[in-house]
C-alpha cells in the first residue's frame, strides 16, 4: 500500500509542478483587414498572453526578427522562402538589444509587425501564415511558440495587367 501512495503523490507533484509553468498563448490577427496586393504591406497584430496561474517571462528583441519568425504556406503545403531585409538581418553579426518581459496571470502583450518584412510574397495567392515566437531570442537550441494560422488572401499587384486589359475587345 505504500508504494501506490508513493506513486499517487509523485504524479501530482509533477503534474502541478507542469500546470505552473508558465506557458504562453500566441495570437495573430489582421492589424487592418483589407484587400492586400504583392505590392502592398500586411500588418499582423501580434498577442503574447499569459492564461497560466505563475507569471511568464520572456526576452524581447529591439529588432524583433531576432525574437519572431513568420511561416507562409501555399494551398500545396509549398512554404514561402524568408525575405531578403529578414535574411541580411538574422545572419549580420551586429548585436542584439533586447527587453526582459513579465506578463503577470491574464496580462497581454501585443505589436504589430508587417508581414512582407519577414515572408516573399511575390505572387497572388491563398496563404496559410503562422508566427514562430523564440522567448529566448533567435538560437538554433531555441524552441519556438507557434500560433494557430492565419489565412492571408493576396491579389496581383499594380504591376500586372487585369484580366481585363489582357483581353482583345475584338477577339474576347
Amino acid at each position: 500500500m505504500k508504494l501506490p501512495r508513493t506513486m499517487l503523490v509523485l504524479t501530482l507533484t509533477v503534474l502541478a509542478a507542469r500546470l505552473s509553468f508558465a506557458q504562453p498563448e500566441i495570437e495573430l490577427r489582421f492589424f487592418d483587414k483589407r484587400i492586400y496586393y504583392t505590392d502592398s504591406e500586411i500588418f499582423l497584430k501580434i498577442t503574447i498572453s499569459n492564461p497560466s496561474a505563475a507569471p511568464y517571462r520572456f526576452k524581447l528583441a529591439e529588432g524583433r526578427m531576432f525574437s519572431l519568425a513568420f511561416e507562409a504556406r501555399t494551398p500545396s503545403n509549398r512554404t514561402l522562402d524568408a525575405s531578403d531585409t529578414y535574411k541580411r538581418t538574422v545572419a549580420s553579426g551586429s548585436p542584439v538589444y533586447y527587453r526582459e518581459i513579465a506578463l503577470q496571470p491574464g496580462e497581454e502583450y501585443s505589436f504589430v509587425e508587417d508581414l512582407r518584412r519577414y515572408v516573399r510574397m511575390d505572387e497572388a495567392g491563398v496563404y496559410r501564415v503562422r508566427v514562430l515566437f523564440h522567448p529566448e531570442l533567435l538560437r538554433p537550441d531555441s524552441r519556438p511558440v507557434y500560433s494557430r494560422d492565419l489565412v492571408v488572401s493576396v491579389r496581383p499587384g499594380a504591376g500586372i495587367p487585369s484580366i481585363a486589359e489582357t483581353l482583345s475587345a475584338e477577339t474576347g
